[in-house]
Parts: C-alpha cells; sequence; structure tokens
C-alpha cells in the first residue's frame, strides 16, 4: 500500500492502533489503519486510498458510541477538524468540534446549540449527526436532526458534496440532508455541518419529584406531559437514585425553563409533589450514570442489553413493567433510567447475562408491541445489527437499496 497519497498524520503502529479498537460498547476491533486529517481534502484522499486498496474505512468522533460503530479497516479519527468556521444566522462547524466547546462558543452571543447527549464534553458533532443523538433536553426540543440544515459529505469514490442550505426553510428536492443524519456513516462521511441555534431560554427551575415505585414515577411523566413539556424530565429507579446520592425507590428530575419556567413548574406540582431544594442536587450524577453503576455492578460496569430502547409516553409504565419482568424472568440483576421525557428508556444489566441475545430479543420483540423502536437514540452499529430487522420489516430493503447506490463497492461498514 502505498500510504504516501495520505498527506495528514497516520497511525500505524500497534500500540497506537490498540487506542481505537474499542468504543464504549462491549466490541473490539482493531483497525489497521487510522488517518487524522484536518481537511476535508484529506478526508477525501484517505476515501481514495481505501478504494484503491480495497479496504473499508468510517468516520470516530470520540469513541463514545455504545453500540460497535467506528470499526474498519481504516479509522478517521475526526478530533482535529474542530474549527467553528462562521456563526451568522445559523452555525458552521467542522465534523470533529465538541458540543460543549461549541456552546462556550454561543454563549458570548446569548445562543445555543440544544441537543446535549451526557457525553456533551467528549462527543462530537459529526458523530451526533450520524447517530441522531438527543440528551436529556429532546423532551422540549428534539433531537441532532432538528437542528442541521446543511452537510459536506465525502462520499464512497472520495468525491465531496454538500447538501441543504443556510435558509430555515427548503422544499427543493428530496431532503439529502436528512439522510445522513441517522446514517451511522455507512453512506459517507460528514466533514462539515451548518446547524440551526437558538437564543438561550434564561431562567431555569429544577426540582425533585420522588414516588414509591418506578412505576408510579412512569406514570407521574405521563400525567405531566398531558400538562407541560418541560425543558428536561428524567426517571431513575432505586438504583439509579442511589448512583446519584439520593435515598429513595424512584424519582424524576424535572427542569423548565424560558419566560414560564415558574409558571410551568407550579403546574407540575398540581400533579406530583416537589422537592425545590434538591432540584439542583442530582444532574451531575444523571449525566455521569454509566461509570456510577459500576459500584453496583457485579461485573465492576453495566452491560449493555436492550440499553437504549423507546416507547409512546402513554407506554412508559406498561414498558417499566415488561422489562423488570424478563430482567426477573433471567434472574438478572438491573436497573431502569432514562430521558423518559419522550420516552427513551435506559435499561442496564448489572451482573453476568449468559442468556443475553435471548433476553435482548425478548425484550426489543416487547417494546416493538408497545409501537416502540429498538433503539431512541444510540444507534445500530454492530451490537443491534441482528435485531434491525424485527423493526425495520418491509423498509430494510429500500435501506440497501440506497446503501448499495451510494456505496456500491461497500467501501463503508453497513449495519444492515
Amino acid at each position: 500500500m502505498n500510504k504516501n497519497k495520505i498527506k495528514c498524520k497516520i497511525l500505524d503502529d500497534e500500540v497506537d492502533l490498540m487506542c481505537y479498537s474499542a468504543d464504549s460498547s462491549d466490541i473490539e476491533k482493531t483497525p489497521k489503519l487510522v488517518v487524522i486529517p484536518q481537511t476535508t481534502e484529506d478526508v477525501s484522499c484517505a476515501v481514495e486510498f481505501a478504494c484503491e486498496n480495497d479496504l473499508q474505512i468510517i468516520a470516530r468522533g470520540s469513541g463514545t458510541s455504545l453500540c460497535g460503530q467506528p470499526f474498519a479497516d481504516i479509522v478517521l479519527d475526526m478530533s482535529r477538524m474542530n474549527k467553528i468556521l462562521w456563526l451568522k444566522d445559523s452555525v458552521c462547524v467542522e465534523a470533529g468540534v465538541i458540543p460543549f466547546e461549541l456552546n462556550k462558543y454561543l454563549n458570548k452571543f446569548n445562543l445555543f446549540f440544544p441537543p446535549d447527549p451526557s457525553t456533551h464534553k467528549q462527543c462530537t458533532i459529526g458523530g451526533m449527526i450520524a447517530n441522531n443523538a438527543s440528551g436529556i433536553h429532546s423532551v422540549k426540543y428534539g433531537t441532532t436532526k432538528d437542528y442541521v440544515l446543511g452537510l459536506e459529505v465525502v462520499l464512497a469514490d472520495g468525491s465531496v458534496i454538500k447538501t441543504g442550505t443556510e435558509s430555515l426553510k427548503s422544499s427543493a428536492g428530496y431532503n439529502i440532508t436528512q439522510l445522513f443524519c441517522r446514517s451511522e456513516g455507512t453512506l459517507g462521511i460528514i466533514t462539515k455541518a451548518i446547524l440551526r441555534v437558538l437564543p438561550k431560554p434564561g431562567k431555569k427551575v429544577e426540582a425533585v419529584a420522588k414516588f414509591k415505585t418506578i412505576e408510579a414515577a412512569g406514570q407521574g411523566i405521563v400525567d405531566i406531559k398531558n400538562i407541560v413539556i418541560p425543558s428536561a424530565m428524567e426517571l431513575l429507579d432505586d438504583v439509579a437514585c442511589k448512583a446519584v446520592g439520593a435515598d429513595c425507590n424512584a424519582m424524576i428530575l424535572i427542569e423548565t425553563d424560558g419566560s414560564g419556567a415558574e409558571e410551568d413548574m407550579k403546574k407540575i406540582s398540581k400533579i406530583v409533589k416537589l422537592n425545590y431544594d434538591e432540584g439542583a442536587s442530582y444532574w451531575d450524577g444523571r449525566r455521569n450514570m454509566v461509570p456510577a453503576l459500576s459500584k453496583f455492578s457485579e461485573t465492576g460496569k453495566a452491560v449493555l442489553i436492550a440499553e437504549d430502547v423507546g416507547v409512546p409516553i402513554r407506554k412508559i409504565p406498561e414498558a417499566i413493567r415488561g422489562i423488570k419482568e424478563i430482567f426477573a424472568k433471567h434472574g438478572l440483576k438491573a436497573t431502569i433510567y432514562g430521558h423518559a421525557g419522550d420516552g427513551n428508556l435506559h435499561p442496564k444489566v448489572l451482573c453476568e447475562a449468559k442468556d443475553a441475545d435471548t433476553v435482548e430479543k425478548e425484550i426489543y420483540e416487547f417494546i416493538l408491541g408497545l409501537g416502540g423502536t429498538i433503539t431512541a437514540e444510540h444507534g445500530i452499529g454492530l451490537a443491534r445489527k441482528p435485531y434491525l430487522s424485527l423493526e425495520a420489516k418491509e423498509s430494510l430493503e429500500v435501506m440497501r437499496k440506497i446503501k448499495n447506490v451510494l456505496d456500491p463497492e461497500g467501501r463503508f461498514p453497513s449495519f444492515l
């Protein structure tokens, strides 16, 4: 292989490559080569090199993905493509920009980019777009796709396209921009993005509602959403409560914002009993839930089994009961928490699971029976690849046709 074609930094030492052999899932695969581009041209050259040498290639942000995604013969470390290029009505950034850093910049102008995964200090904008990441504030502000106006993308032959515009509205042709959102790096490599930003909401009010059971807390979320849409609403069961330092069986962390923040919280207080004194106490713990749970796990870590399901809001109590019953049937110690304000639950198993595949399939079939999804924000990757057909069914073949048109040689991995 003539690596001279690639003008940017290359890593091929065994120790260096090991640093790129895992994401935040249990899956590991060591690449043959790591390329660290600084420009779109660098990315294009790397893809052309992959074509010439019949190698698969994929972009990697910060490795925070939870389902086994950034694995290929060549891994593109996008961390040095981290410039904020301009701010007008919208903002244009390179794919390696970290959302926390973007919001620090936008704060100077009283603006913000709402999507905020728990890993907002580590993950990258490119990865967020590729997975349609969301997070704590998605209940009110939506997911990453709702803020993507345009993209620059390197295709499977090394060519570069631009999609979308700075305009907030467009009806010009197919929505190619949104095609790359949620594509998990399998259709092209995102190098730049034009993002919609919003004025900062101003005042925030935080409170906690505690419950005797997580099922009751789930019903509380349904009741609240029938009256008010908070800016954040997180559900925690007894184990998750202990992980953040709270002594209760279940609770909801609630935040309202904007000019009506206080009035909205008053409406919520008529539905559930609120504690304002503890309102701000547990948010950092919630953002760091995965490492916090390690001290409650028999394995020293949370086992990722069906860990990102989503259901319609009205089905939250039923989903919680059903998931708990499946875990109990298999004798598994587990916890349930998540962005339940938009129906997103994160079950985590805290012990060895010998029949993990059986448990996972049972949970997915149950969730789909409720009108839900096998992944609300983390993506498919290698971890959920065997189960996508349970949800996609007829549309899976259409996805494969799109993949074959844009990437006929399979230059990027496929999770279909």
